[in-house]
């Protein structure tokens, strides 16, 4: 069943408190929902909580709402096009939320995270080629080197003080041996916030070996206080041309479903490529 229709009117109209959204209880099986629907191939059965999958169940923004009403409306829904509008957008957000102006042409549009980073292996490396991947991290990042032939590069991360750090010795002794290096920012799993003294170091040596940085930072926009996430590619420019930056709206707004990223890249070559 789908959401109740009180449910709907009060996203819809802008009228429900955060609290009573938050409060509400959403009956999402039979939605066509990865976490709900398809517990019984993922553990064998059903009875379970599905707490598996970065999927909240909490209703989409009254104004995502709207959009998408108005948009069903028109009835027909063939080829479409980007906007500019949805360029001013996501430059807009990146500098009022993260203190990061860009330039729109450096966007490319993508239906995930995962596929644009896919893309960017298929296009930044050749097969054979060292990716470096901080472990543990998001699971599906390991699979994307593999599958494209790649060979991975394990750099594991260090707990200290109940936090993860980098093992700089260890990164530095693998680099020269890499093409690439994805960097998980904020980090999944784990929560961490890199600081910007932790990415500066980190540029530093990936401009020093040759090394492109995939920085996934779809969970940027959680960041909560005291902590301030800080784009890779804003901290300089020599860092910005050297790396590509994957974003998607899908966890801050839980729209996955709707199959939205982007990846920032200013290198023209790499932006093509």
């Amino acid at each position: 069943m789908f959401p109740s229709d009180e449910g709907k009117s009060h996203a819809q109209n802008g009228e429900g408190t955060a609290a009573s959204l938050f409060d509400r209880v959403i009956d999402r099986r039979g939605t066509l929902s990865v976490k709900w629907d398809d517990t019984k191939r993922v553990f064998g059965h059903e009875d379970v909580w599905p707490m598996w999958v970065a999927d909240m169940d909490f209703p989409a923004p009254p104004e995502v709402q709207e959009a998408l009403q108005r948009r069903v409306e028109h009835g027909v829904f063939g080829y479409t096009v980007i906007p500019d509008s949805l360029k001013e957008a996501v430059c807009q957000w990146l500098e009022r939320r993260h203190d990061w102006t860009i330039d729109p042409s450096w966007l490319v549009f993508a239906p995930g995270v995962v596929p644009a980073v896919a893309a960017a292996i298929e296009a930044f490396s050749q097969p054979g080629d060292g990716v470096v991947v901080f472990s543990p991290v998001y699971r599906p990042l390991f699979d994307l080197v593999r599958r494209h032939g790649r060979t991975l590069i394990f750099s594991p991360l260090r707990l200290a003080e109940e936090n993860y750090v980098i093992d700089w010795n260890d990164l530095e002794a693998k680099l020269p041996g890499a093409k690439l290096l994805i960097l998980c920012h904020p980090h999944n799993p784990g929560g961490k916030s890199w600081t910007a003294a932790e990415l500066e170091r980190l540029g530093e040596l990936c401009l020093k070996h040759g090394v492109f940085v995939l920085s996934d930072e779809i969970h940027a926009d959680l960041t909560l206080p005291p902590h301030q996430h800080v784009p890779f590619a804003a901290l300089r420019p020599e860092f910005a041309a050297q790396s590509a930056t994957f974003r998607a709206p899908t966890k801050t707004f839980n729209l996955a479903g709707l199959q939205a990223a982007e990846a920032v890249i200013p290198d023209d070559s790499r932006r093509r490529a």
